[in-house]
């Protein structure tokens, strides 16, 4: 969650007691609430990734990026490994709503904005490799009548196809 400008995670035990907190910088200002993480996912080692909506560098001049979809993986210990993160075009908003895992890859279904700020948005999916953070594969879909499209959910088969809905 965003609190007071940091993009932040927090592992529990089942009491509810923090084991680590792992915050990621924000660049907006402290009274701007739009950095939000949307899922989290565990994978059979530990680490953790999370996705969502996370503004980038220079909030308010001509050069930062609004609202990129960040993909982030931390080690079972709360250190960060990498960082992934994806922009259409310069000023356009993207999101991460769901994540899954499957063999080796994370999969990102979320939105991004087609053609800019104040215009609809396009389905978006990443494949993004879990060793390396690097993305595979990106898949945008602009719906017949435009408007908004964005995935909500996510489902890989075994064979590395997917089903998303949204």
């Amino acid at each position: 969650t965003a609190v007071t400008g940091k993009f932040k995670v927090t592992k529990t035990n089942l009491n509810g007691a923090a084991i680590w907190i792992g915050e990621y910088p924000s660049f907006i200002p402290s009274n701007v609430y739009a950095d939000e993480i949307k899922s989290v996912i565990q994978d059979n080692d530990g680490n953790i990734y999370v996705t969502g909506r996370h503004y980038g560098h220079n909030y308010g001049t001509s050069t930062y990026t609004n609202a990129d979809l960040l993909t982030l993986k931390y080690s079972p210990d709360g250190n960060l490994i990498w960082e992934n993160r994806y922009q259409y075009g310069i000023n356009n908003a993207d999101i991460g709503n769901s994540i899954t895992l499957k063999n080796g890859y994370l999969y990102i279904g979320g939105n991004s904005q087609r053609l800019g700020i104040s215009t609809d948005y396009d389905y978006v999916t990443l494949k993004i490799n879990t060793t390396t953070g690097i993305t595979n594969q990106v898949y945008r879909y602009n719906g017949s009548e435009n408007g908004n499209d964005s995935v909500s959910s996510i489902c890989v088969f075994d064979n590395g196809n997917y089903a998303i809905t949204g």
